[in-house]
């Protein structure tokens, strides 16, 4: 991991049950359960910095997961760990150009959060401030037999900016006068992309209905087909029978 200069991280790693290499016989639907989970806990991960303040992220997340999630966390747990919530994976944060070392252990669908990564190393001030700004390194033990971990991890930038930011009372960056001319091609181009897809949807749509008419076209001869060579039969059936008929009966035959 990197770190700009004059800036820092704040990260975010959480612990969820992974899939096993072989299917689980008596949960089959294991690997369903599992995905809902993995995509619930992304979407947290990710909505964690919408309630970032001064700099630094949430211990917990923000919202408390629906009764679906609830469930199938409280079975994993009791049925897979026995109710225990440590995961049992220990979580090494070093940096190899340094001594300072930062172990954390690991809960179930707890986040271990780490704000001001480069503060956050063991050390004085000045050395702290001295460290590299890249190479940091995190190293995940699983010493849990019982179950595959999966570990979610998120980093954010303390420059990064807010997801609330330029949504209201911002100052604009630019002058809208000085970008007037590039607004101008952006919205011609536009309305003539809007055309463009406008003639495409038409185009389709008559395309379609010319399909299903010659579908049905084609689908009438073939009928109508089957019909006269099934008449034809017939005819000729009658017709070598009645001529069979006409030359025993005048004992031409």
């Amino acid at each position: 991991m990197t770190i700009p200069q004059d800036d820092d991280a704040n990260v975010v790693m959480l612990a969820i049950p992974g899939l096993a290499a072989e299917q689980d016989e008596e949960n089959p639907d294991w690997p369903t359960e599992q995905r809902e989970m993995e995509e619930y806990y992304v979407l947290q991960m990710t909505e964690m910095e919408k309630y970032r303040t001064r700099s630094a992220l949430p211990r917990k997340f923000p919202n408390a997961p629906p009764e679906r999630i609830t469930k199938l966390m409280d079975k994993f747990i009791n049925d897979k760990q026995g109710g225990e919530l440590k995961a049992g994976c220990k979580i090494t944060i070093t940096n190899p150009m340094s001594t300072s070392v930062r172990s954390m252990e690991s809960f179930w669908f707890n986040p271990v959060v780490l704000n001001h990564l480069r503060k956050s190393l063991k050390g004085r001030d000045e050395v702290r401030n001295s460290y590299p700004l890249e190479g940091y390194e995190f190293c995940f033990e699983n010493s849990n037999e019982d179950a595959p971990i999966q570990i979610i991890l998120e980093s954010v930038l303390l420059s990064d900016p807010h997801p609330s930011e330029g949504k209201s009372g911002d100052k604009a960056v630019f002058d809208a006068s000085h970008l007037s001319p590039l607004g101008e091609k952006l919205e011609a181009s536009i309305e003539s992309a809007d055309r463009v897809l406008k003639e495409m949807k038409y185009m389709e749509g008559r395309e379609r209905r010319m399909r299903q008419t010659s579908d049905s076209i084609n689908s009438r001869v073939r009928y109508f087909s089957y019909v006269s060579v099934t008449v034809l039969l017939v005819v000729t059936y009658v017709q070598v029978t009645y001529l069979k008929r006409y030359f025993r009966k005048k004992k031409l035959l």
